[in-house]
C-alpha cells in the first residue's frame, strides 16, 4: 500500500530519483492494515516510516488504547541492524 502511494504521488516520472524523492517524503499517511492514530512518515534523515506504537489494555472481555510516539534512539536501530 506505500508503494502504491509512492506511485500515484511520482505520477507519470518512474524515474528513480522521482520515486526515492516521493518515498522519502510521505506525511501522515494512514494504512487500513494500521490501527487507527498510526500513521507513516518518511523524510531526507527519517528512513523509519511508522514510529507510534499502539499499547492497548485488555479488560477480560474487551482492548482499548491510544496511539503513543515512540523514535527508537539510533544506537538500538544499528544494533538491532548489525544483529540481523
Amino acid at each position: 500500500m506505500v508503494l502504491e502511494h509512492v506511485l500515484k504521488a511520482a505520477g507519470n516520472d518512474l524515474s528513480r530519483e522521482s520515486i526515492l524523492r516521493q518515498a522519502l517524503s510521505i506525511k501522515d499517511l494512514e494504512l487500513p492494515m494500521l490501527l487507527p492514530g498510526i500513521k507513516i512518515n518518511t523524510g531526507e534523515s527519517d528512513h523509519l516510516p511508522v514510529e507510534q506504537l499502539q499499547f492497548m489494555r485488555f479488560t477480560g472481555s474487551s482492548a482499548s488504547g491510544s496511539a503513543r510516539c515512540s523514535r527508537p534512539s539510533s544506537a538500538s536501530i544499528s544494533n538491532r541492524m548489525l544483529a540481523g
